[in-house]
C-alpha cells in the first residue's frame, strides 16, 4: 500500500502552511501599515468621508483585512495539535480576528443620522433598527458662561417611545447621550432657544470590538505567564509575530 502523504507535503498543505507563516504575514502587515498611514493622511487632508471612500471602505483595504484574518486563522490551525503553552497564542490570534470582524460589522451595518426638534414636537429617530423609536423634545436649556452670551452647556429633556408604546423620560447633555437597544442619541447643538439638534448612531460592531480588546489583553497576560513559567517555554515559531 502506498503511504498517504503528510498534509504539509501536499499542494494544499503547502499553501495552508505558507498562508499561516511569517513569509505571508509580514508583507501583508507592512502593506496594511502603509495603507493606514495613507488613510490617516487622506483623513487629515480631505476629511473622514473621503478617507472612508478612498481607503477604509475600498475593496483592496477590505481584502487586506480579510488576508490578515486568514493568516491569523491558519497560523493557529497549522500548530495543531495544540499544547497548553499555546493558550495565550490562540487567545491573542482569536482576539485579533474578532476585532477585525467587528470592524467589518461596523462598516457594513453602522447607521447614523441627524434631526432637529422643537419643544413639544416629536419625530422617529433615523435608525436601521427593526424596532424604531420616536423622540419628543420636552425642554431645551442652554447655560452660558458668567457675564457673557457664550454657550457653556446644553441639556434636553426628551421622551422616548419604542415600537411597543413604552415610554420613558431622559435628560440628554453634551457628554451624556441617551442609549436604547444599541442606539445612542447625542445632543450636538441647537438652532434657537427652543430647538435642538440631535445625532443618532447605531453600531453593532462596538460590543464585539470591546470584547476582542479585553480578550486580547488576557491573551497577552497568558502568553507572558507561559514564557515566565519554567515548564512552559513556547518556541520562537509559536509567538504571534510568527503568525
Amino acid at each position: 500500500m502506498t503511504p498517504r502523504p503528510k498534509p504539509h507535503n501536499t499542494r494544499l498543505g503547502r499553501a495552508v502552511v505558507f498562508l499561516g507563516s511569517v513569509r505571508f504575514a509580514v508583507p501583508i502587515l507592512a502593506i496594511t501599515a502603509g495603507a493606514l498611514i495613507y488613510g490617516t493622511w487622506v483623513e487629515s487632508s480631505l476629511g473622514p468621508t473621503q478617507a472612508r471612500s478612498a481607503v477604509y471602505g475600498s475593496w483592496w483595504f477590505l481584502a487586506l483585512m480579510a488576508s490578515i484574518c486568514i493568516s491569523l486563522t491558519l497560523s493557529v490551525v497549522t500548530r495543531f495539535p495544540w499544547r497548553k503553552e499555546h493558550a495565550g497564542f490562540i487567545i491573542v490570534h482569536a482576539s485579533l480576528i474578532v476585532i477585525i470582524l467587528s470592524g467589518f460589522l461596523s462598516y457594513f451595518m453602522r447607521a447614523e443620522g441627524t434631526f432637529t426638534l422643537t419643544e413639544g414636537k416629536s419625530t422617529q429617530a433615523p435608525t436601521n433598527q427593526r424596532s424604531p423609536f420616536t423622540i419628543e423634545l420636552i425642554d431645551f436649556r442652554t447655560a452660558h458662561y458668567p457675564g457673557s452670551n457664550m454657550p457653556m452647556a446644553h441639556e434636553s429633556d426628551v421622551i422616548l417611545t419604542d415600537a411597543q408604546g413604552h415610554s420613558f423620560t431622559k435628560t440628554i447633555s453634551m457628554n451624556n447621550p441617551l442609549k436604547h437597544n444599541g442606539s445612542k442619541v447625542y445632543l450636538t447643538g441647537f438652532t434657537s432657544s427652543e430647538s435642538a439638534i440631535f445625532k443618532v448612531t447605531s453600531d453593532p460592531g462596538l460590543l464585539p470590538m470591546y470584547a476582542g480588546c479585553l480578550t486580547l489583553c488576557l491573551g497577552i497576560l497568558v502568553m507572558n505567564y507561559s514564557k515566565s513559567s519554567p515548564t512552559n517555554h513556547p518556541t520562537t515559531e509559536e509567538l504571534p509575530c510568527a503568525g
